[in-house]
């Protein structure tokens, strides 16, 4: 049942949280249990005709799934609930269909089946409060059914909203109940909180599953030594005029450092360090640059809890206006007119799909990644040349004393020949500065160390 939603999200790997909201039987729950090998699962019921089959179908999964008991609402307390009869109700749902049991009553529209409900009380939470009971860092993926009652329980997530990567909810265009939220009102509630809707609708039947993604990014921010000096600088501007984004990650050479309203990553949480550069290229001042390369690339694998879209800027690129990344659905690229032949030589050897396809170039000093489509460059690769990925990438350097590989040029034309209508090409106006000009009428400038005034 959960497989569409699934083909969604790309790296299933990695140790998410999911809310099975509305679980029924636990047997979503179980799903997720079987294709998110490293997921934690809280699955929420409160209907007792089912509540002692979720707790017999998660016996064997309770190493990863939690059931939560109560019914989920904005508020922390008592609540009247209605299971449906199951031995009176008028359904081919050959159980009874208790999963149609809501917060709400039939108002007896809906002609398909005939509701009976009893009349319960029972306890109720906030999604919210429930994150910090069980010490929850943040939810990645939501799976909802609470038949009317979904937008209740997404303002209970409060503030938590923001970081849930991706939402599957069953939404409703014909009034089955009387009082429960209808899909206009939800759908401007989620995409208000920055979600857009990855799903085509039918919209003329009485529900229907959407699907949300996330549509905020977080940024990374690689700094060597020769920055060190400008980049809080540089945070300043990217604060103030990167619109859009979530978490701000610098990855950083000096593991002490640390920068208000940035989170620090170290560098040996990767699978590769400057001495892996050195065991291909010999101990040279360039190896750092070929490091920050891979640093990029693998981000979105590595760093923990990151959004699955991440704007990379270098640390010597300040932006000088407001600038959006993403748009109807769509990350947003500028582009360079650098035509350098050894880094196309560099992305052919590693794949021959790998070349340059436009007159444009994707050296601009920042780029919008996605993990899957890194996911996919990095899987094409290792699979032809049975390696991992940053040997390869290593190994084909030629000039590795001087600019032998660009991440940048691979995955923008590697973007415009395998996803083109995934992305979108826009202009900026921007410059490589040799001194920091930081009032000039430039969306962006790029202030490098090689062109700095020493003095």
């Amino acid at each position: 049942m959960i497989n569409n939603y699934c083909s969604y999200i790309p790296d299933k790997t990695k140790p998410y949280v999911i809310f099975d909201i509305g679980s029924r039987d636990c047997q979503q729950s179980i799903e997720f249990y079987n294709n998110f090998p490293n997921a934690k699962i809280y699955a929420f019921e409160c209907n007792p005709n089912t509540l002692d089959i979720c707790k017999k179908n998660i016996e064997n999964y309770k190493d990863r799934i939690t059931l939560i008991e109560g019914a989920v609402c904005d508020y922390d307390g008592e609540i009247t609930f209605y299971p449906i009869n199951q031995e009176k109700t008028i359904t081919t749902w050959k159980d009874g269909n208790p999963g149609a049991s809501s917060i709400f009553l039939s108002n007896g529209t809906y002609k398909a089946e005939h509701y009976i409900q009893d009349e319960i009380k029972t306890n109720c939470h906030r999604l919210d409060s429930v994150i910090h009971k069980y010490n929850i860092k943040n939810v990645d993926i939501i799976w909802m059914d609470l038949q009317g009652a979904e937008l209740l329980a997404l303002k209970g997530l409060g503030n938590f909203l923001k970081q849930v990567k991706y939402m599957h909810i069953e939404v409703s265009h014909g009034e089955m109940y009387s009082g429960q939220v209808m899909f206009d009102e939800l759908n401007d509630y989620i995409i208000s909180n920055n979600f857009s809707i990855k799903n085509k609708l039918n919209m003329n039947v009485w529900q229907e599953d959407a699907i949300y993604e996330n549509n905020m990014f977080d940024i990374v921010i690689p700094i060597g030594p020769n920055d060190i000096d400008v980049v809080k600088t540089q945070l300043e501007y990217t604060k103030k005029n990167i619109v859009g984004y979530r978490n701000i990650y610098i990855i950083c050479y000096d593991e002490t450092l640390q920068i208000d309203g940035c989170i620090s990553i170290p560098e040996k949480i990767f699978p590769f360090s400057i001495e892996t550069v050195a065991e291909y290229h010999g101990k040279l001042d360039r190896n750092g640059w070929y490091l920050q390369q891979l640093l990029k690339l693998y981000a979105g694998l590595v760093i923990p809890d990151i959004l699955d879209k991440y704007l990379v800027l270098d640390s010597d690129t300040f932006f000088l206006k407001p600038t959006i990344f993403y748009k109807e659905g769509k990350c947003l690229y500028n582009h360079g007119v650098e035509y350098h032949m050894p880094y196309f030589n560099h992305m052919n050897r590693l794949h021959e799909d790998l070349k340059k396809y436009v007159n444009k170039s994707g050296i601009c000093h920042h780029m919008m990644f996605e993990t899957k489509y890194i996911k996919e460059i990095i899987d094409m690769i290792e699979k032809k040349h049975n390696d991992f990925f940053y040997n390869v990438f290593l190994l084909n350097v030629v000039d590795i004393n001087g600019s032998g590989a660009s991440e940048y040029e691979m995955y923008f034309n590697y973007m415009l020949f395998k996803h083109p209508t995934k992305i979108a090409i826009r202009e900026l106006k921007w410059k490589n500065a040799n001194t920091l000009s930081l009032d000039s009428d430039y969306d962006y400038i790029s202030y490098h160390w090689h062109m700095r005034d020493k003095k």
